[in-house]
């Protein structure tokens, strides 16, 4: 498969190794392509490759040592980890990838000391030269975050893997057949997660995708089971309750505890740990009460899947049900929901706003009113603020009047400031709501404009037709 965008990522790789000593650590979650970036970086150049699995010691040294002989020729027989980092380091003289460096943990935790003493003691000498990656979060974090490890302040890089941005995920979605529409559907749906958008080679289009994502068979069906377990512990089972809650829209604590018959105050730390683990976002509504916290699944994969599939994995696993029309409404929905977040996205980052905006998000009350997408500038004192409306109806009178009148309820320079309101349609406007529009100097995005502005970086005029 094509390799997409991560110039950044390979330039800091690059330029590490070529240096006399460097340690490069690179995290971010399973399926995000960390292993694929720095094949991609050494590609051209001579190293050695190791992968760390989870096995008994002993078997993890035959591996080791087997991997080390295809690779130059020999290999001498080790006992344990630091005999390796002695050999690899001291004789090779090779730019070193340790893959999955997170399971030393829990094949022998103490080779991250002995990594520590020989890089404290050699890296000049022996001009050490090491990559390392590892998929689970917490542990990653606790190795080299962690002042009481003994890697702390160790690396000389390090790269937070994050998903392919919109234009470069769209466009992997149309290289594997899907058109613009189906393709912009499918990120909101899976994310910039590279290894997920090269499955959809297996699908026909989006809806194919929605019928067959959680069928015996996909790896999508146990994914979320596959990634989070073994993050959570033993506790996993409440941390995917509350994140299931989430994916339904309990947002805030006492929603969540009174669903899941909790006291209160046990939810918060659960949170926390969530936070932590980059899986939930704290949230404060834009221009709206600070007080007004909610909590939001980072991930359009795992807010799929704790919405849709987990309820009924079981099910779903055996064969004896069947993704029906009830949860394919589902998905088209948070298709809908994960639209937000692309255009969210897509301002954030295409310089087509009409102002430098000091913060971009969502505002919502205690009420219920929301508006999907609001941001502003003090110096400028211009306020942008609109819908994104992902169905197969064209938007009516009704959302237009609905988005003006919350728009009054957002409580910020209210009778100076500049106002640019839009809408975004994917099934156009009725001609009511056009009529209104352009009488309120409103902006109307359907998709063709929409498709523009991602693949062409086509320039957008915030003026009223």
């Amino acid at each position: 498969m094509k390799f997409y965008d991560r110039t950044c990522e390979l330039e800091i790789i690059k330029k590490a190794v070529s240096r006399s000593n460097c340690f490069v650590v690179l995290t971010g979650r399973r399926r995000i392509g960390k292993t694929r970036l720095v094949r991609e970086a050494f590609k051209d150049i001579e190293h050695i490759e190791l992968f760390i699995p989870r096995k008994r010691l002993t078997l993890v040294m035959e591996n080791i040592k087997e991997s080390i002989q295809e690779q130059t020729g020999y290999a001498p027989s080790f006992k344990n980890f630091k005999e390796v980092f002695e050999y690899i380091f001291r004789t090779e003289k090779k730019p070193v990838f340790i893959d999955e460096i997170s399971n030393l943990a829990y094949v022998e935790s103490s080779a991250f000391s002995d990594l520590q003493a020989i890089i404290d003691k050699e890296k000049d000498t022996w001009g050490i030269r090491l990559v390392v990656d590892g998929s689970y979060v917490g542990v990653m974090k606790k190795i080299f975050t962690n002042e009481k490890e003994p890697l702390f302040g160790r690396a000389t890089d390090l790269i937070d893997l994050r998903p392919l941005p919109l234009k470069n995920s769209v466009q992997m979605c149309m290289d594997t057949g899907f058109n613009f529409l189906d393709a912009l559907e499918a990120y909101s749906l899976l994310g910039g997660i590279p290894r997920y958008l090269e499955l959809l080679s297996h699908y026909k289009d989006i809806l194919d995708l929605k019928k067959r994502i959680f069928t015996p068979g996909s790896i999508f069906l146990s994914e979320g089971e596959n990634i989070l377990i073994q993050e959570f512990g033993a506790s996993w089972d409440t941390y995917f309750s509350i994140m299931e809650m989430i994916s339904k829209g309990k947002y805030g604590p006492s929603a969540i505890a009174n669903q899941l018959g909790m006291p209160i105050q046990m939810i918060p730390k659960y949170l926390q740990k969530l936070n932590e683990l980059q899986l939930v976002r704290r949230k404060k509504p834009v221009l709206g009460n600070e007080r007004h916290v909610r909590y939001h699944i980072r991930d359009p994969f795992f807010q799929l899947w704790f919405d849709v599939c987990y309820p009924r994995l079981e099910q779903y696993r055996d064969g004896t049900s069947t993704v029906s029309i009830e949860r394919i409404d589902r998905m088209s929905s948070a298709i809908g929901k994960g639209m937000e977040r692309v255009v969210l996205e897509l301002f954030s980052v295409s310089g087509i706003l009409p102002f430098e905006p000091d913060a971009l998000g969502s505002w919502w009350d205690r009420s219920g009113n929301e508006i999907d997408v609001v941001m502003y500038s003090k110096k400028a004192k211009a306020l942008l603020a609109g819908e994104v409306k992902w169905t197969n109806k064209p938007v009516s009178l009704k959302v237009v009047e609905q988005l003006l009148e919350n728009i009054k309820r957002v409580d910020w320079y209210n009778d100076t400031r500049k106002e640019n309101i839009f809408i975004i349609s994917k099934s156009g406007f009725s001609p009511p709501a056009k009529q209104l529009m352009k009488l309120k100097n409103m902006l109307r995005l359907e998709l063709d404009k929409v498709e523009e502005i991602v693949l062409k970086d086509k320039a957008l005029t915030w003026v009223t037709d």
